[in-house]
């Protein structure tokens, strides 16, 4: 399957697209934490299964998608070996590694294949994460580490998708007017408030334009000509 033509603005509105069908479907109102689990049951009726995923190399594969096959739909696999120690390690990475993978399944994946017979190979999307990248989120952000090509913009649509659906721009407006990411704690409070990792609530933040940290995990308050540098740790 092509990979899409997309903006940063499409995708936002198809996560905001997804948002409104999963209120309608439930009759819910949406707040945090986007509750992601359910939304892929109800929305995209997709089955997120718990088994082993191999290592690629130095990597650790967090999660996967699988391509249908026939009689095989598609589903989102997340990584039992790191049941227990990666994802209890780091809040927020079930959820942000299961709203990336919606993204695939959304962009990326030929959901017509599980009607067709003779379709041999499985074609997986998986969100990499590298051990080393997991111990400071800012070296995550910072790392150069990624794929190439096709791949390089399936990644990042499905990341993007990830973040405007985990945290869309009205819901987190509030916590901006309080002031709440402008200091480390207030940050990871947030964090723990939306259920995502720190590392996808930071570039998230940046991205928008709300912030900036700079090399000494300073945070610059962009959304006030007025405010000073702020820096706590």
């Amino acid at each position: 399957m092509r990979v899409p033509i997309l903006s940063e603005r499409d995708i936002e509105e198809r996560a905001a697209e997804i948002l409104a069908d999963y209120s309608r479907k439930t009759g819910r109102t949406i707040t945090f934490p986007i509750p992601i689990e359910r939304m892929i049951d109800v929305t995209f009726d997709i089955p997120i299964l718990w088994e082993h995923i191999p290592t690629r190399g130095t990597q650790l594969i967090v999660s996967k998608i699988t391509q249908p096959m026939f009689n095989l739909p598609s589903r989102i696999v997340l990584n039992e070996d790191l049941r227990d120690t990666v994802f209890r390690k780091y809040p927020g990475l079930e959820q942000t590694a299961l709203a990336h993978e919606a993204g695939h399944s959304l962009f990326h994946i030929d959901h017509s294949l599980v009607k067709q017979l003779g379709f041999e190979s499985m074609y997986c999307h998986e969100f990499l994460t590298e051990a080393s990248m997991l111990t400071n989120p800012l070296d995550e952000i910072r790392s150069q580490l990624g794929p190439i090509g096709d791949d390089w913009w399936r990644e990042w649509q499905a990341h993007t998708f990830m973040r405007y659906l985990l945290m869309p721009q009205a819901l987190l407006q509030p916590f901006v007017e309080e002031g709440q990411h402008l200091t480390w704690p207030g940050l990871y409070a947030l964090r723990d408030r939306l259920q995502v990792t720190i590392s996808a609530l930071v570039v998230h933040l940046q991205k928008l334009e709300i912030i900036r940290i700079d090399d000494g995990r300073r945070i610059h308050d962009l959304t006030s000509q007025t405010r000073g540098q702020l820096s706590f740790d």
